[in-house]
């Protein structure tokens, strides 16, 4: 089977050899490393990766200035997971809007590492359903847009459909309020419904008989929908 390509970039060489150690005991990965942003761009030209590793803060180009680069080239779609300092929540909402995948909070733990590499690199592989199946029963009809319990549809209203549909495509990938405003709604003033929409999903399906709390809020950082124990924070 061919291996994986990841992308480790960071400018602290002690970081960089414990991600390596990290990562290097799945076996699934090849590794490069990049200890600037010049760098690591110009390694992204000339070879594809699979994932990208990416630290926030770097002294020249920052991780953020070098996510940003990323997903201006139409091309290059690589998954990226920032590595973030413990408390640094709001860069890790500003990578999150620029299209990062996901992120972990230093120091972790090498599995939870492993855990959200392999988690972000199946989301990116996955295929689109037609029908999302949760446990119990509850069932996302894609082609019909709504939502059932036990057969039983459930009333979300057009804009509740949408926030739970597409997050629950992606499970386990975490989403700010910008970017789920940004979901077929009205835009950037629909973000400060978010919060609504979600307590409104989550009061429907309990009222359904629906008990399971499968939205999940990540600090203060966004939501996520937890299909299966996939999700990385």
């Amino acid at each position: 089977m061919t291996k994986k390509k990841v992308l480790i970039i960071d400018d602290e060489s002690e970081m960089r050899k414990l991600l390596r150690i990290c990562i290097k005991p799945t076996s699934k990965f090849t590794i490069d490393t990049a200890s600037s942003g010049e760098k690591a761009m110009k390694m992204v030209t000339e070879t594809k990766h699979d994932l990208i590793l990416l630290d926030i803060m770097m002294p020249g180009m920052s991780g953020l200035e070098i996510l940003h680069q990323l997903r201006k080239k139409e091309k290059n779609q690589v998954p990226v997971i920032l590595i973030s300092a413990l408390g640094d929540k709001e860069r890790i909402v500003e990578g999150i809007n620029l299209g990062a995948d996901d992120y972990v909070v230093k120091p972790f733990d090498p599995k939870d590492l492993q855990k959200c590499i392999l988690s972000v690199l199946r989301r990116r592989t996955s295929v689109r359903e037609d029908v999302i199946l949760f446990p119990d029963g509850l069932k996302i009809s894609i082609e019909k847009q709504h939502v059932t319990y036990q057969n039983k549809q459930i009333p979300l209203t057009n804009k509740e459909f949408v926030v739970f549909k597409r997050m629950s495509q992606y499970p386990g990938q975490v989403y700010t309020k910008e970017l789920l405003a940004q979901l077929e709604l009205s835009g950037e003033s629909e973000s400060i419904n978010i919060d609504s929409y979600i307590r409104n999903i989550r009061t429907k399906l309990k009222d359904s008989g629906f008990e399971t709390n499968v939205i999940k809020k990540v600090d203060e950082i966004g939501y996520q929908v937890i299909r299966e124990d996939i999700e990385c924070n």
